[in-house]
């Protein structure tokens, strides 16, 4: 069975915002870039939705000894920036509401930033001590990720062996639904035990809208681990470098990006984060466009 969770739906009609790792880094740099930020989405009436993923691993890419002033610029963010910053859903419970029959609204942790604001400046060095074990736990989730990856489809791998990379090709640009084999379809399936069917998932993308587009960023990802022997075609190069390419930070990326599916605009400044969303976006896949912090702050200069 699923557990509760403490999420509510978002009640706006602003244009409402996501933002991964990347981005975040870019507005926290400094003081003067944090208060452009605040004033943008002011300005633009809208509401950003920073996932408790994204913030786990904001706070995990940093060493032991900068995490303080980490926590430190994310409270001055919340800060300032008020209502319009929302603490929003991970993949695994935002998989649950998509289950319990989530609509078209963001939706958002209820408790929203108050363990943070409660903690306040003073009890920021107490806050990092128990957080400690969060970044122990995204240690191991990265390890079971990196063990998906190793653990592919050998069976289409042998029956497509001639011309596999045209096949591979042809399966990343195509835009039919996910399979019932799908590891994040499956697994889901598996988490509501019985509650949802494959079929039932695969054939509403509208309520299942960051399951989908998780199951679409994972099929491409698994499947370019089989192309080999690339060859000269600089459009077949091009679709299966942008997906191949892969690091530590490959499966908590593309799951902030699924995060991101009931925003209209994700902010990334990673290039190859950037890369998926707008390819993905391009076969109508993508609910959302993607920009940089410099396109959505003016300064593309």
């Amino acid at each position: 069975m699923f557990s509760k969770i403490g999420m509510t739906l978002l009640q706006n009609d602003s244009l409402n915002i996501a933002i991964d790792v990347s981005a975040l880094s870019h507005i926290l740099k400094d003081h003067e870039s944090m208060q452009r930020f605040a004033a943008m989405i002011e300005r633009r009436n809208s509401h950003v939705f920073l996932s408790k993923t994204a913030v786990a691993e904001f706070l995990a890419r940093r060493k032991t000894e900068s995490r303080e002033g980490a926590w430190r610029s994310l409270f001055s963010l919340v800060q300032t920036c008020g209502p319009r910053i929302n603490h929003s859903l991970m993949f695994r419970d935002l998989a649950t509401a998509e289950v319990q029959c989530l609509r078209t609204r963001p939706p958002v942790y209820s408790q929203g930033w108050s363990t943070l604001l409660k903690a306040g400046e003073q009890g920021l060095p107490q806050l990092v001590d128990k957080s400690s074990g969060l970044f122990d736990a995204m240690r191991k989730t990265k390890s079971g990720q990196h063990a998906i990856d190793s653990d592919l489809n050998h069976k289409k791998r042998q029956e497509h062996r001639e011309g596999l990379n045209d096949y591979i090709v042809e399966q990343v640009c195509n835009s039919t639904p996910p399979e019932v084999s799908n590891p994040i379809i499956a697994g889901l399936v598996q988490a509501s035990n019985g509650t949802v069917s494959a079929v039932e998932i695969i054939h509403n993308s509208v309520r299942y809208r960051a399951t989908h587009l998780l199951a679409q960023l994972t099929h491409r990802h698994l499947l370019t681990a089989f192309a080999e022997n690339w060859g000269t075609d600089p459009r077949r190069n091009l679709v299966l470098g942008g997906w191949r390419h892969r690091d530590s930070n490959t499966w908590n990326d593309m799951l902030i990006s699924a995060e991101s599916a009931y925003s209209q605009l994700f902010i990334t400044d990673d290039d190859r984060q950037k890369w998926r969303c707008e390819f993905l976006r391009d076969l109508g896949l993508v609910p959302f466009q993607t920009v940089t912090t410099s396109e959505f702050l003016g300064n593309t200069t």
